[in-house]
């Protein structure tokens, strides 16, 4: 189905509507790793379902759709999470989830059968390892002017719930012997209470727990942080964002044209882009000097977690 062996659809409201999908054209268009992401109409047993978003899966049909060598595409296992939450539905508080997670592949299967992408997926288990235990050395981990390009396009986006340790996902680059990370998952429905406008500004030393500091880190690179700045002042500009609405508005105000046939209150208007930009760009002038992230300590209760 348009070239992908797997893929999932589910209502357009969990990925915001077009929100998800613009992101998706500018991610793309500034070569990105991404998911291919579009909207099909859909019908069970003959019965018509109407309007579904379609997500690629990360398989190598992902990886050959954008000129990457086949090598691994990896994460962290979340079935902890999942597991805790689905056991202890009314506990809040906070488990190890993070600390307690593997790191594994996707399509595992055909990864280690594979004498060349097994060893593949074993340099990239060892960079991944050095990610989660927090390496000072992330421009051995990283392509740290690619990180901070999809940082950046995040800020425009104000996109935060990729940076959820249990959402990013990395292609494991065998050439560069690097990580580099796959946009996808951008919004997800979820209004997470954004309140900050450049992600990694912040006028006093930040706290965070391990599973936030993850993406946190990289802000204490001084390297990572000037490619970070350029493309958050090359992306923020009128003319950049300009140049994309001219490009896509088109496409843009036919899809939701149909997408309020079918859904009256879908509200989407390209032009939201701007506003962003905007608040980056009066923001970051005082975004001149770099700030610790640290990490906050946190004593888990271990006894009020069930296991059924």
């Amino acid at each position: 189905f348009k070239g992908m062996k797997a893929f999932s659809i589910q209502h357009p409201k969990t990925r915001s509507f077009l929100k998800e999908w613009i992101m998706h054209k500018i991610f793309r268009d500034e070569n990105i790793l991404t998911t291919r992401y579009g909207f099909i109409t859909a019908s069970l047993n003959g019965n018509n379902l109407g309007i579904y978003a379609y997500e690629e899966h990360f398989s190598k049909e992902l990886i050959q759709y954008n000129n990457k060598m086949v090598a691994p595409i990896l994460k962290f296992n979340e079935e902890g999470i999942w597991q805790t939450r689905l056991n202890n539905p009314k506990n809040k508080k906070l488990y190890p989830f993070f600390e307690a997670c593997d790191i594994v592949p996707f399509q595992k299967k055909s990864i280690l059968s594979s004498d060349s992408l097994r060893k593949d997926f074993k340099k990239g288990f060892v960079l991944m390892t050095k990610y989660k235990e927090f390496d000072e050395n992330l421009e051995d981990i990283f392509d740290l002017n690619y990180t901070a390009k999809i940082y950046a396009l995040y800020d425009i986006g104000k996109i935060r719930h990729s940076y959820h340790w249990h959402n990013q996902r990395f292609y494991y680059n065998p050439k560069a012997n690097k990580l580099e990370h796959i946009a996808f998952d951008c919004y997800a429905g979820i209004e997470e209470g954004i309140e900050d406008v450049i992600y990694g500004y912040s006028e006093m030393n930040s706290y965070d727990f391990k599973m936030t500091y993850l993406s946190k880190q990289f802000f204490n690179n001084d390297l990572f942080v000037t490619n970070y700045k350029k493309f958050l002042n090359k992306f923020s500009k009128e003319q950049y964002l300009t140049n994309i609405i001219n490009k896509y508005k088109s496409s843009s105000d036919s899809l939701n044209t149909i997408l309020k046939y079918e859904f009256p209150n879908c509200e989407f208007d390209i032009n939201y882009l701007f506003d962003n930009a905007k608040a980056i760009r009066e923001l970051l002038p005082s975004y001149s000097s770099n700030f610790n992230f640290l990490i906050k300590p946190l004593k888990y209760d271990y006894a009020s977690v069930e296991n059924n």
